[in-house]
């Protein structure tokens, strides 16, 4: 079994095997934790056997363990240097690389071989001594083999005493080792906030306590999964078994996503994108509420506030039919997919958001040289620590947004109108779309980014503002007909809907194959939006519509079981059933 462990960490098609025929992102071989258990169950075994040890299995099993120590990442390198592949020139100029090298290697060596001489010596004193030649007469015979029993006892409970305080010693360094070698986690504010947070999320919650299902977010996210660790309806996800098609979905949104990274974060992006996620509350955690047209503050507890967007749509909207059509997949203009989203789902002709002109951007760098420069594009090569501004000046009124991508990972700040303090500062790690706040024509919103000593890279911004009033028509056309839930649970869905017009049902529900829908009791076939979110062809007119999951590989997967119980049951019975009368030994009683 550890054979093929150790296979499975070289193969990769194996380990994609055992995650369930899925690559994961970082972190590979997850199923190693089986290792350690086949690893500990032959180690208790050999605890249980160990007063049959021989001296040849011992010495087998040290060499063996000696092989495994010199393949060690930490003495590899030491043989590098021993075997003269270092010049000397190398050397000079990587002395103190290579002296962190000897030492590291030599505490590695010097660890291990203490532990394994201590198991050496334990192991071989419990060996049986010699057994006692026969003597001629019985009664002294029999004296000296009970002494010589005696003294076996005595030597394998002194052995036992010794391996197990060498175990235990060994287990407090190992802890100790873990304790200098990774530093503490700090939880001082975990979560975000504490209990101002917590107060938040409680108002939150009793305020729509009759509200079967909502989401909400932070408009800053702390985990790539604030929704579990604060227990509320989230958008953002980190996770091994993500759906590729909901990643991709996300993406064409303008949220921080990407296929191959397993994720979705959201922050704070913009109010189209919010309606197609139900988006209805943001946590502010940053004391810091921007003006935005689209979020009250409702409450607020110390610095952390509850903002409830007022363009809010539920689980469901009936939208036009043309959103089945709608291209997720198109790359480009995030700005200008989203203006073909919300055309196509409400009906509207005319664009929600407005680029700014090419004349409204300005691209300037400090203590950095910039090459390349177009409209909303350079490339910066950063001898020293410096920073690129982007300077945007709003030509029209409304809510500004920008969508930012970078070569590199750089934090960057958004202020507005020369203010010394920035609206927000941010960790950039994917493309994303980001509101900042309402502007009037002439404000100036400036994006600075940290570039690093000796980097070069790229960056790209498109900025656009959100015509409130093209966008409210939108809203109202969407909101005017609603799936109203009367039953809420994560595999069954149940609401009435009253259509105005002949549509599609829109819901942020992602179909992975398993959902099926039933309109006013009778089966309906299930169309994807965006290649994943569920949606159904309406009439016009009063219906009550059904979600039901039902995993369709449990019926598979439970038949498997079963199979491989009969499998063990019919292995246990022939190894054991046959012998469980077993002969007694010479000194069974």
């Amino acid at each position: 079994m550890l054979l093929f462990f150790n296979v499975s960490f070289i193969i990769r098609q194996l380990d994609y095997i055992w995650h369930g025929f899925h690559f994961t992102n970082m972190i590979p071989y997850r199923f190693s934790f089986l290792y350690s258990f086949v690893l500990l169950y032959m180690a208790y075994r050999v605890w249980t056997l160990r007063k049959s040890l021989r001296l040849w299995q011992i010495i087998v099993a040290t060499v063996l363990s000696l092989g495994l120590i010199v393949c060690s990442d930490s003495i590899l390198p030491l043989f590098d240097l021993i075997a003269g592949k270092t010049t000397l020139l190398s050397w000079q100029e990587n002395a103190v690389s290579n002296i962190e090298t000897i030492l590291k290697a030599s505490y590695y060596l010097l660890y291990n071989l203490v532990f394994l001489l201590g198991y050496l010596t334990a192991l071989c004193y419990e060996l049986p001594p010699k057994p006692p030649r026969k003597q001629p007469k019985r009664r002294s015979s029999r004296k000296v083999k009970l002494d010589w029993l005696d003294s076996l006892h005595k030597k394998r409970r002194t052995s036992s005493v010794i391996l197990l305080a060498i175990m235990g010693f060994e287990l407090i360094m190992i802890l100790a080792n873990f304790g200098i070698r990774f530093s503490e986690t700090d939880v001082s504010n975990y979560p975000k906030g504490t209990v101002d947070t917590e107060a938040v999320i409680d108002y939150m919650q009793q305020r729509e306590a009759d509200n079967l299902f909502y989401r909400a977010e932070t408009t800053h996210s702390q985990t790539l999964n604030d929704g579990a660790l604060n227990s509320y309806n989230g958008i953002s996800a980190f996770t091994s078994s993500a759906n590729v098609n909901v990643t991709d979905f996300m993406q064409a949104l303008g949220y921080g996503a990407k296929d191959t990274y397993n994720r979705y974060c959201f922050e704070e992006s913009s109010p189209v994108a919010n309606l197609f996620l139900n988006l209805k509350y943001m946590i502010e955690r940053d004391g810091i509420v921007k003006e935005n047209s689209y979020f009250d503050d409702i409450y607020s507890s110390g610095k952390i506030h509850l903002l409830e967007n007022n363009a809010y749509l539920p689980l469901g909207f009936l939208a036009n039919a043309q959103l089945i059509n709608t291209n997720f997949a198109a790359e480009g203009n995030r700005f200008a997919f989203q203006n073909s989203l919300i055309r196509d789902a409400a009906g509207i002709s005319k664009d929600c958001f407005r680029m700014l002109s090419d004349n409204c951007i300005t691209i300037y760098g400090s203590d950095l040289n910039l090459e390349s420069q177009q409209t909303g594009y350079c490339n910066y090569v950063a001898s020293t620590a410096g920073t690129v501004t982007y300077r945007c000046v709003a030509d029209r009124n409304g809510l500004f947004c920008f969508y930012v991508e970078q070569s590199k990972r750089n934090n960057f700040s958004v202020y507005v109108n020369s203010s010394q303090t920035p609206i927000y500062t941010e960790s950039y790690t994917l493309p994303q779309m980001l509101s900042v706040c309402d502007v009037q024509v002439g404000d100036v919103i400036e994006i600075k980014f940290t570039c690093k000593t000796g980097e070069s890279g790229s960056i790209n911004i498109n900025a656009a503002v959100l015509d409130e009033k093209i966008f409210r028509t939108a809203y109202e056309v969407l909101a005017a007909s609603t799936l109203k839930l009367n039953e809420f649970k994560t595999n069954y869905v149940e609401g009435a809907i009253s259509c105005n017009r002949n549509g599609v049902l829109y819901t942020s529900i992602p179909q992975d194959g398993n959902w099926t829908a039933t309109v006013d009791g009778k089966p309906a076939q299930i169309v994807k939006i965006g290649g994943t979110m569920v949606g159904l062809n309406l009439s016009e007119g009063d219906h009550t519509v059904v979600f039901r999951y039902q995993n369709r590989a449990f019926s598979l997967g439970w038949k498997i079981s079963l199979a491989c119980l009969l499998v063990f049951t019919g292995l246990w019975f022939a190894i054991y059933q046959p012998h469980r009368e077993h002969a007694k030994g010479k000194y069974q009683k």
